[in-house]
């Protein structure tokens, strides 16, 4: 409790709401390795029509990729993907492949 010391809840709400903002911008070396089990389930039954190995091949194929315009172009050619919470996850996973900086 000594911890929480002069902190509302608005203000560890706030602290925490940060830090998830912070994780989730940070680059990622592997699409393979940064996609969690819930998350691989729900691209594969929203984005590649409950195909496993379809999800499978694509993120090998992505992550072979040499930069984020191989990848767009990538993902531009072979999916009809609308605009969804789930698809933008997807692409804002894809672009923090590329960004190391």
């Amino acid at each position: 409790e000594s911890f929480l010391k002069g902190k509302s809840i608005y203000d560890l709400i706030t602290d925490q709401s940060k830090l998830e903002l912070k994780l989730s911008n940070l680059p990622v070396s592997t699409l393979k390795s940064a996609i969690g089990i819930n998350d691989r389930f729900q691209y594969i039954r929203e984005l590649f029509e409950n195909d496993a190995d379809k999800f499978s091949k694509s993120i090998n194929i992505l992550d072979s990729m040499k930069n984020e315009k191989e990848a767009a172009d990538y993902i531009r050619a072979n999916f009809k993907w609308k605009k969804s919470e789930t698809s933008l996850k997807f692409i804002n996973l894809v672009k923090r492949r590329f960004h190391h900086e």
